[in-house]
């Protein structure tokens, strides 16, 4: 259940950021960043049910970007 919560958390701040990145004007890098999100929260959707604790490391991933990309949306 905590692992649900957590994975439920982490790809729901990685969406909100995807979200705002796909409105803004970026730079290359950033836009690259913002697909390596998206691939990340697409895995992770993916991984959920198969693979819990991949799923999770997967979500992390996505939110750690989505919080480096977040600066750059301001």
């Amino acid at each position: 259940r905590q692992v649900e919560t957590e994975l439920a958390d982490h790809l729901a701040r990685a969406r909100d950021v995807l979200t705002r990145a796909t409105r803004a004007t970026l730079n290359s890098g950033q836009v690259e960043t913002r697909e390596r999100i998206r691939i990340f929260i697409q895995q992770a959707e993916s991984a959920r049910d198969r693979d819990p604790a991949t799923a999770l490391q997967l979500a992390r991933r996505a939110d750690l970007l989505a919080q480096d990309l977040l600066p750059a949306l301001h």
